[in-house]
């Protein structure tokens, strides 16, 4: 996946100009999200997706959510245009913007219904060697504490908030959603193969005052299968994205 382009049945990811490449975790976590955005079934969803990057998950979702609009906000200047590129060249253009700022700046008079983000989310790790490999992977520039708040800020107060993080930081995602009064509603345990570990988490948020918040829902997702080399779950979840599914 670290190729140049990285191409879907209805999308192409362009990718030599973002520190973040396109990865199986993004995937498998931007299939997840869409499928849970459709069972909330609301009619025209504001979405925004919190560090971008190449713009996949803002892709997977549009594909999937109908009449979603999506805000796309990248703190890299190079990788922001190239989002911008990946997704004017989608058949969803019209649907998504890409803003070039910083997120703990970034203000809107619109609240979203959705907020996506595959966020810099190692802590205390060995630097990168370039800094927008730090920036896209270390979150010395966003912490998980801040990406929360500002999260906070700007969600509707039904809405629903989507994260990946590695699954050592799960204590630390319960205690921000704590101290937001955000609850976990849907957690789905990633491991990577039947023999592995689990090594990330996906969760689905939304305000613990909220009406019809329901208790949290754990599940668990192994990726590796027999499936064209994927699991039966991962294989459901990936094939109307990928080209060889």
């Amino acid at each position: 996946m670290g190729k140049a382009t990285f191409t879907c049945k209805q999308f192409s990811i362009s990718q030599d100009q973002c520190a973040m490449k396109v990865s199986t975790d993004a995937c498998v976590f931007g299939a997840w999200a869409a499928q849970k955005i459709i069972e909330i079934e609301l009619p025209s969803p504001k979405i925004l997706d919190i560090g971008t990057g190449t713009g996949l998950l803002s892709l997977m979702v549009a594909q999937q959510v109908a009449n979603c609009s999506i805000t796309a906000i990248e703190i890299d200047a190079a990788a922001a245009k190239q989002a911008n590129e990946n997704l004017q060249h989608s058949p969803w253009h019209k649907n998504i913007q890409v803003l070039h700022t910083d997120i703990k700046q970034y203000s809107s008079p619109n609240r979203f219904d959705i907020i996506i983000s595959n966020p810099p989310f190692y802590e205390r790790d060995l630097l990168a060697a370039t800094k927008e490999k730090n920036t896209a992977f270390h979150d010395s520039s966003l912490t998980l504490s801040e990406l929360l708040k500002a999260s906070c800020n700007l969600l509707n107060t039904n809405g629903f908030i989507f994260l990946i993080v590695p699954v050592s930081r799960k204590n630390d995602l319960v205690k921000y959603c704590d101290s937001l009064h955000l609850l976990i509603t849907d957690c789905c345990y990633i491991r990577p193969a039947p023999n592995k570990k689990t090594s990330r988490i996906v969760v689905k948020c939304q305000r613990d005052n909220s009406p019809g918040v329901s208790s949290n829902n754990e599940t668990e997702l192994i990726v590796q299968g027999d499936y064209a080399g994927y699991s039966l779950n991962a294989f459901l979840l990936l094939k109307e994205y990928y080209l060889h599914l």
